[in-house]
């Protein structure tokens, strides 16, 4: 089963099967689990995912 998880520094999203730790792909920073399941996020349409990333962007502060 694929889950989403996203980089707490560069809110890259990635998409991981068979991995509790997951790494981003572009800085190397371990990643974080989304709330959201692989088939809502597949769902969402490029402006969702990117509201999506602001929301995690907005947390972190």
């Amino acid at each position: 089963m694929l889950k989403v998880y996203i980089c707490p520094i560069c809110y890259n999203y990635r998409l991981v099967s068979k991995r509790s730790k997951a790494v981003c792909l572009h800085c190397n920073h371990s990643l974080l689990p989304c709330n959201i399941s692989y088939e809502t996020y597949s769902r969402l349409s490029d402006e969702e995912r990117g509201q999506y990333r602001a929301y995690w962007k907005i947390r972190k502060m």
